[in-house]
């Protein structure tokens, strides 16, 4: 059995979370945030004591690359994270 550093939520949980947290950013209804990283485009999403916050770098050509960060939180702590580029 898998124990969680910040205890009050459970890996299905979370699961489930991260999927409403990516459909709401596909469908439009995830919050534009002030970026604090020059350059960035961040959004975020909350459902009660969870959290979403994911920050993208986009060029504007398409030879250009994105990067960005996916981090979910539980109650202001950092729980998931996922980094990529394309």
């Amino acid at each position: 059995m898998m124990s969680n550093i910040v205890p009050g939520w459970s890996l299905e949980q979370l699961r489930e979370f991260i999927l409403r947290a990516k459909l709401a950013d596909r469908e439009g209804r995830i919050a534009q945030s002030l970026p604090y990283r020059p350059g960035s485009d961040d959004r975020q999403f909350r459902d009660g004591n969870f959290a979403y916050l994911e920050g993208s770098f986009c060029g504007h050509t398409p030879d250009m690359i994105a990067i960005g960060q996916d981090v979910v939180y539980f109650a202001q702590e950092p729980v998931w994270a996922m980094n990529y580029s394309r």
